[in-house]
């Protein structure tokens, strides 16, 4: 069984072609409407009102993206998943290429317990991949395993890593990027990566001072882990 978590604020340009991207690839596709004022809980209805193996979850306020991930985990867990089926998290915002979930598939049978979508950063300006390439290295020093590319939020889990991380889990917005790698690593999971396609939205995404904080994050879950 493959599951497909989609945390989404106000994301109502982009959301209903991430969801038919993901049809078709996931068995089931749990969509986390983070409290967006837009359009975008009218456009996962009308997805819902197609497929019927899309499920909103609705978060009372905005909550950030680690919380939406917790959120979606803890409804995922009590329909009792077997350890050994698979759980997607992709973003919203069509920076993620869904069709490109096959390649993390393979990567994770390769004998890994979880895996990163590496992005192409090509596009990116000079100061983002210097943010992004400091904060991989401080995230592989902290977590013991070489990583490129710690922010990306297009993964692969084993349901066993989500089950045994998820009760520690604990930073609501996108620090939860790096807590989850920590998290994982401090268990022993092994932790891959699979180079994907990445659309650069700018002024999207994790910002100078998100960087910091989520650096911060990482140092407080390594110290809470050691």
């Amino acid at each position: 069984m493959i599951y497909a978590i989609i945390p989404a604020f106000e994301e109502e340009e982009t959301i209903m072609k991430v969801i038919e991207k993901t049809l078709g690839l996931a068995d089931r596709i749990i969509v986390v409407n983070d409290a967006s004022t837009n359009g975008t809980k009218r456009e996962i209805e009308m997805a819902r009102f197609i497929s019927p193996e899309i499920t909103l979850l609705q978060n009372p306020k905005n909550m950030g993206k680690g919380a939406s991930l917790r959120y979606a985990y803890l409804h995922i867990i009590t329909m009792k998943p077997r350890d050994n089926d698979s759980i997607f998290t992709i973003d919203a915002d069509m920076q993620h290429d869904p069709l490109e979930m096959p390649k993390l598939i393979r990567k994770l049978n390769e004998g890994y317990d979880m895996v990163i979508g590496m992005r192409d950063k090509s596009s990116y300006g000079k100061r983002k991949r210097f943010g992004n390439a400091f904060l991989s290295i401080a995230t592989s020093i902290m977590s013991g395993q070489r990583l490129h590319d710690s922010e990306s939020g297009f993964r692969c889990y084993k349901m066993r890593v989500i089950k045994e991380i998820s009760p520690l889990l604990r930073t609501d917005r996108y620090g939860t990027e790096i807590e989850h790698i920590i998290l994982a690593s401090k268990r022993g999971f092994r932790i891959g990566e699979v180079g994907v396609s990445s659309h650069y939205i700018r002024g999207k995404g994790v910002t100078v001072m998100d960087g910091v904080k989520n650096f911060i994050i990482g140092l407080k879950t390594w110290v809470r882990v050691v």
